[in-house]
Protein backbone atom coordinates (compact mmCIF):
# COMPACT_ATOMS: atom_id res chain seq x y z
CA UNK A 1 0.00 0.00 0.00
CA UNK A 2 2.82 2.49 0.67
CA UNK A 3 4.14 2.19 -2.35
CA UNK A 4 1.00 2.55 -4.50
CA UNK A 5 0.87 5.86 -2.41
CA UNK A 6 4.13 6.99 -3.17
CA UNK A 7 3.76 6.12 -6.68
CA UNK A 8 0.59 8.51 -6.61
CA UNK A 9 2.13 11.58 -4.74
CA UNK A 10 5.03 10.83 -7.49
CA UNK A 11 2.79 11.27 -9.95
CA UNK A 12 0.79 14.14 -8.37
CA UNK A 13 3.87 16.20 -7.95
CA UNK A 14 5.20 15.72 -11.52
CA UNK A 15 1.66 16.61 -12.58
CA UNK A 16 1.87 19.94 -10.45
CA UNK A 17 5.57 20.48 -11.94
CA UNK A 18 4.59 20.08 -15.53
CA UNK A 19 1.63 22.52 -15.18
CA UNK A 20 3.70 24.86 -13.88
CA UNK A 21 6.28 25.04 -15.86
CA UNK A 22 4.08 24.83 -19.17
CA UNK A 23 2.20 27.92 -17.49
CA UNK A 24 6.06 29.86 -17.06
CA UNK A 25 6.40 29.31 -20.71
CA UNK A 26 3.14 30.37 -21.81
CA UNK A 27 4.04 33.41 -20.06
CA UNK A 28 7.26 33.70 -21.22
CA UNK A 29 6.73 32.88 -24.81
CA UNK A 30 3.70 35.16 -25.09
CA UNK A 31 4.05 37.56 -27.93
CA UNK A 32 5.43 40.53 -27.28
CA UNK A 33 4.92 44.05 -29.10
CA UNK A 34 7.50 46.67 -29.48
CA UNK A 35 4.72 49.25 -28.70
CA UNK A 36 1.55 48.56 -27.15
CA UNK A 37 -0.70 47.08 -28.76
CA UNK A 38 -4.85 46.65 -28.04
CA UNK A 39 -6.92 44.07 -28.56
CA UNK A 40 -10.55 43.03 -29.56
CA UNK A 41 -12.38 39.94 -30.35
CA UNK A 42 -15.58 41.05 -31.71
CA UNK A 43 -18.82 39.05 -33.52
CA UNK A 44 -19.83 40.73 -36.75
CA UNK A 45 -22.80 39.08 -38.78
CA UNK A 46 -22.57 37.75 -42.24
CA UNK A 47 -24.79 38.64 -44.77
CA UNK A 48 -26.50 35.29 -44.01
CA UNK A 49 -26.88 36.15 -40.24
CA UNK A 50 -24.06 34.05 -39.43
CA UNK A 51 -21.30 35.29 -36.99
CA UNK A 52 -18.17 36.06 -38.16
CA UNK A 53 -15.32 35.97 -35.16
CA UNK A 54 -13.27 39.05 -36.05
CA UNK A 55 -9.42 39.68 -33.97
CA UNK A 56 -8.54 43.22 -34.46
CA UNK A 57 -5.25 44.93 -33.02
CA UNK A 58 -4.35 48.58 -32.69
CA UNK A 59 -1.80 51.13 -31.51
CA UNK A 60 -3.16 52.26 -27.74
CA UNK A 61 -1.38 53.73 -24.72
CA UNK A 62 -3.24 50.96 -22.28
CA UNK A 63 -0.73 49.09 -20.03
CA UNK A 64 -0.60 45.04 -22.01
CA UNK A 65 -1.36 42.34 -19.86
CA UNK A 66 -1.04 38.21 -20.57
CA UNK A 67 -4.16 37.65 -22.97
CA UNK A 68 -5.10 33.88 -23.88
CA UNK A 69 -8.32 35.33 -26.16
CA UNK A 70 -6.89 34.54 -29.71
CA UNK A 71 -2.87 33.30 -29.02
CA UNK A 72 -0.84 33.50 -25.89
CA UNK A 73 0.08 37.73 -26.51
CA UNK A 74 0.98 40.53 -24.27
CA UNK A 75 -1.59 43.13 -25.38
CA UNK A 76 -4.15 45.54 -23.67
CA UNK A 77 -7.56 43.89 -24.07
CA UNK A 78 -10.43 46.52 -24.69
CA UNK A 79 -7.75 49.24 -24.92
CA UNK A 80 -8.11 52.71 -25.92
CA UNK A 81 -7.02 53.26 -29.78
CA UNK A 82 -4.07 55.84 -29.90
CA UNK A 83 -4.07 57.58 -33.42
CA UNK A 84 -6.36 58.91 -36.36
CA UNK A 85 -7.34 57.74 -39.38
CA UNK A 86 -5.17 54.62 -38.85
CA UNK A 87 -4.40 52.37 -41.48
CA UNK A 88 -6.35 48.95 -42.21
CA UNK A 89 -5.30 45.79 -42.72
CA UNK A 90 -7.55 42.85 -43.02
CA UNK A 91 -5.90 39.58 -42.52
CA UNK A 92 -7.67 36.30 -44.32
CA UNK A 93 -6.09 33.35 -42.73
CA UNK A 94 -5.69 30.32 -44.66
CA UNK A 95 -8.12 26.89 -44.40
CA UNK A 96 -8.12 25.38 -41.42
CA UNK A 97 -5.72 28.08 -39.94
CA UNK A 98 -7.01 29.63 -36.58
CA UNK A 99 -7.04 33.86 -36.06
CA UNK A 100 -3.58 32.71 -33.90
CA UNK A 101 -2.08 31.81 -36.53
CA UNK A 102 -1.28 35.26 -38.05
CA UNK A 103 -1.16 36.74 -34.04
CA UNK A 104 2.25 37.29 -34.75
CA UNK A 105 1.89 39.65 -37.54
CA UNK A 106 -1.26 41.28 -36.49
CA UNK A 107 1.02 42.42 -33.39
CA UNK A 108 3.54 43.34 -35.33
CA UNK A 109 1.47 45.53 -37.91
CA UNK A 110 -0.14 46.93 -34.73
CA UNK A 111 3.08 47.65 -33.06
CA UNK A 112 3.67 49.97 -36.27
CA UNK A 113 1.07 51.98 -36.08
CA UNK A 114 -1.80 50.19 -38.10
CA UNK A 115 -4.87 48.61 -37.39
CA UNK A 116 -4.81 44.43 -38.23
CA UNK A 117 -8.17 42.40 -38.42
CA UNK A 118 -8.46 38.76 -38.72
CA UNK A 119 -11.37 37.32 -39.62
CA UNK A 120 -12.39 33.96 -39.18
CA UNK A 121 -14.65 32.45 -41.83
CA UNK A 122 -17.96 30.78 -41.58
CA UNK A 123 -17.48 28.45 -44.75
CA UNK A 124 -13.97 27.20 -43.41
CA UNK A 125 -15.47 23.84 -42.72
CA UNK A 126 -12.52 22.49 -41.04
CA UNK A 127 -12.44 25.03 -38.37
CA UNK A 128 -16.75 25.61 -38.36
CA UNK A 129 -18.96 22.45 -39.19
CA UNK A 130 -21.88 23.91 -38.20
CA UNK A 131 -22.73 25.11 -41.69
CA UNK A 132 -21.84 21.89 -43.18
CA UNK A 133 -24.68 20.61 -45.55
Amino acid sequence: MKIILRIAVGAALALALLTLAIGTSLYFDAIRPEHRVGFQDVRIPDPGGRLLEVAIWYPTDAPPRLSMTVAAQMVATNGRVVGNRLPLIVISHGAGEPLAGRAGTAIALASAGLVAAAVAHTDDETMDTRYVA
